[in-house]
């Protein structure tokens, strides 16, 4: 779920202020925040990243990317997002963003 959580943090939209009368104080951080990023079909969850085979039939040594963003038109030509529970130790989390470069350089 985490996954899913943050895209739909990346997708929200700033609020309309036109619409609050009053405004709660959570509002003015959102309102401070960037607009969202992409649209809903921007996002691909749980992408296999083959380091070897291809990307129909990924081998052994391949990152998972968590979530894949493409969004060209907001700036964003291609992002890996690793949403993690804070279960992975700094280790393995190190030899993903390695796994992810590989992947990047095409192995």
């Amino acid at each position: 779920m985490a996954g899913n959580e943050t895209v739909i943090a990346m997708l929200r939209p700033k609020p309309n202020m036109a619409r609050l009368t009053v405004d709660p104080p959570h509002v003015q951080a959102a309102v401070d925040g960037p607009d969202g990023i992409g649209t809903i079909a921007s996002y691909w969850t749980v992408v296999s990243l083959p380091a070897t085979g291809t990307w129909n039939a990924p081998g052994k040594g391949g990152a998972q990317a968590d979530i894949v963003l493409t969004a060209p038109q907001d700036g964003v030509p291609l992002t890996f997002i690793s949403a993690d529970n804070c279960h992975e130790t700094v280790e393995e989390l190190a030899d993903k963003l390695e796994k992810y470069a590989r992947s990047s350089r095409g192995r």
